[in-house]
């Protein structure tokens, strides 16, 4: 029987390295799985008005608290609660409070709270239903005990399962949008931004606050702005949200997406 040249088996060989690659170095799968898709990003996409449909949850007020991390998640996490559902009737309300005071054992001050915590407490503990544990609103920086309902090991709503890193880019940014659900992203915050009140947002007067993490819920090429979901106080912003233009204040800094599994 004849030998097949070496070169009949390259196409082969090339397939097996590739195959080996992704199960050795997950983070390049990752890496392809966001940056290839067979379906254009469109022009405008918006969270909020999916065929008229609102897939978005109401902002609620951080207050003094610096934990815009957790009230983002919460925010994507109810939304995709739609989203898996295909209705925005589908809707729960997650607590706040009981992220703050029982996943990450936070003590309410200007620190934020230990996101390795509470990605762990995400993970093992999940999250209650709102009524369980109704989120205090306060001004002051104090620590509000864990304090749940009785049965709250019966009311976990969601457990979040991982976090997926977006690669960086506009592009990438918006195919995960479209494709994930809401993500959430970093920004830079700015004074003139605490006093929002609607149109597109663009930085013009005031100092540098701090960094900051919203929920980015779409997005407008041709009118060229992002829109976020914010957890500034009561008649901030349009309904809690923002539209700010493209290229302003590092939008989209750390972005990652949420693969979340639901209990009800």
């Amino acid at each position: 029987m004849r030998r097949k040249p070496i070169d009949y088996y390259i196409p082969v060989l090339i397939v097996l390295v590739f195959a080996l690659t992704l199960l050795i170095f997950p983070s390049w799968k990752k890496l392809i799985e966001h940056t290839s898709s067979s379906s254009e990003v469109p022009k405008r996409f918006d969270w909020r008005d999916v065929n008229g449909e609102d897939y978005t949850t109401p902002a609620i007020s951080q207050g003094r608290l610096s934990a815009a991390g957790p009230f983002a998640e919460i925010g994507v996490v109810e939304a995709l609660y739609k989203i898996r559902h295909k209705s925005p009737r589908a809707h729960i309300k997650l607590s706040e409070q009981f992220m703050l005071s029982c996943m990450a054992d936070y003590d309410g001050g200007e620190t934020p709270p230990d996101t390795v915590k509470i990605d762990e407490a995400w993970k093992t503990m999940g999250i209650v239903d709102y009524a369980c544990f109704p989120y205090i609103p306060r001004d002051t920086l104090e620590k509000i005990p864990c304090r749940p309902c009785d049965d709250w090991q019966k009311r976990i709503v969601a457990k979040i399962v991982r976090k997926i890193e977006i690669p960086p880019g506009d592009a990438n940014l918006k195919r995960a949008l479209v494709r994930y659900g809401p993500l959430v992203v970093g920004m830079d915050l700015y004074e003139d931004a605490l006093n929002y009140s609607g149109g597109i947002y663009r930085h013009a007067t005031g100092n540098y606050v701090g960094g900051h993490v919203v929920m980015l819920a779409g997005f407008d090429d041709e009118k060229e702005f992002w829109v976020v979901r914010n957890s500034g106080p009561k008649g901030w912003g349009e309904n809690g949200f923002m539209r700010i233009a493209y290229y302003q204040c590092a939008l989209g800094r750390n972005p990652y997406a949420l693969e979340v599994q639901f209990f009800k």
